[in-house]
Parts: C-alpha cells; structure tokens; sequence
C-alpha cells in the first residue's frame, strides 16, 4: 500500500517544491498557489507536516521529502534540468514471495534403559534388549518360535504411554513406536510384534518387539519414534 502510494505521489508531484514556499516557479511563468491546512493520515496515524501544503487550480501539492520519510522512503536524487524527482523504498517494502517455512523438527532425545522420558504427548521409558533364539508362545511354554540356524532374536522391551487417538483405528500398536535400529552399520527398519499388546489414548503398557538378526551380530543402537505427528522421539546407543 505504501509503495503504491509513493509511486502516485511521485507521479503527481514532478515539478513541485521540495521544502516550503508560498510561490511555485515553473519557468518561464510564475504562479500564485494557496498555503492550506490539510491533516496527513498515513496508515490509520496522522502524520504533522512542518510545510504547509500548496492549492493551485484545485490541486493540491505535498512537500516530497515529508511525504516520503512518512512512508519509511526517501528523495534519492532531483534533477533540475530534466524535472525528474527519484524516490527510493527501504527493502522492507519490497514486496516478497512468502514462502511457507515449515518449523525445524525437535532433536532426538538421548535414551537411557530404565529411564522414563516424556516429550509432548508421549512417555517412553526402554526396560531391556535380550538376544536369544528361542521365543515361548506363552510364559514358560515350550513351544514357539526357533531362530533359523545362523540367526537369533533380539527382543526389545519398553513401556510406552501416548495420550493421543490414532486416525485410522482404535489403539495403537507396539511397532508403531519403533522406527529404526543400527545393526552391524546397516539401518533395519523390520520388526514384528509377536503379543499383540495394543494402547488406548493415555494407557501405559510395557510392549515388546522383535528383530531378527545375524547371531554374531547385536544392535549399536535404537531410534524410536512418535506415532502421533509421525516425529523422531529419540534414540538410544548400547
């Protein structure tokens, strides 16, 4: 708006007094012009002119260097001789694209076992990762499932509350807390849930997952997540 307005002015004003003065000259004739009182409103403020205003024939001319320091711009030259006046914005007005910056992500929190954490909506606290190759269907059970020859279970156990509904069902998951795990440099993203334990809006339960790996392998770290808006929660280093 401002910007606008100083380019109408500019255009209306070329040839007209810089400061104050009761006389306009524009060679070879010289005018009679009216000193008048007018109240400069710039943006919803009033504005104090220290030059009275100028009427000649019905128009009214404004001193251009007020005028111009009240929309935050300035006269950068005035040339004489080809009657040009030239008025400079601050790069604050200039108009930019707005562009929709999207807020930095919150560092993943540092892990420790045993430790509870909460951030925002989610509490989390890692109780243990066991390795075995064997896993009971049920508590001291003797069936269930044998890791193929070569490879063992790693099974990570945490207790995890979220006081959040999910979109597209009615709880959430153990899997959907986990993201990634660091395995002998590799990033592994399966896992499975073999109990099935499923969270209601601000239930704590302690939930398990498994991942299968190599035997002489063991899992450097891991990365949890929040299921909620689908951030990283944090990790943990072994």
């Amino acid at each position: 708006m401002k910007k606008s307005f100083v380019k109408t002015v500019a255009t209306l004003i070329v040839g007209m007094m810089i400061g104050s003065a009761t006389v306009v000259a524009a060679a070879p004739d010289t005018v009679q012009a009216v000193l008048s009182k007018f109240k400069i409103i710039v943006d919803g403020e009033q504005q104090t002119l220290k030059s009275d205003p100028l009427v000649y024939k019905g128009t009214t001319y404004l001193p251009v260097r007020e005028i111009a320091s009240m929309l935050d711009a300035e006269v950068s030259s005035v040339d004489n001789k080809s009657k040009k006046i030239e008025l400079k914005t601050n790069k604050s007005q200039t108009p930019t694209t707005q562009k929709n910056v999207q807020p930095e992500p919150p560092k993943p929190l540092k892990l420790k076992l045993n430790e509870t954490v909460t951030r925002n909506d989610m509490t989390l606290t890692i109780k243990g990762v066991n390795y075995t190759d064997f896993i009971p269907y049920a508590s001291e059970a003797t069936s269930g499932m044998i890791a193929e020859k070569g490879n063992k279970f790693a099974l990570i156990q945490f207790e995890a509350t979220l006081k959040a509904d999910p979109k597209d069902r009615s709880s959430w998951g153990a899997l959907d807390f986990f993201d990634h795990a660091m395995i002998g440099g590799k990033k592994i993203s399966a896992a499975s849930s073999y109990d099935h334990i499923n969270l209601l809006n601000g239930e704590t339960k302690t939930v398990q997952i498994l991942i299968t790996l190599p035997e002489n392998t063991s899992i450097t770290s891991i990365t949890f997540r929040n299921p909620s808006d689908n951030s990283i929660f944090g990790s943990i280093t072994l």
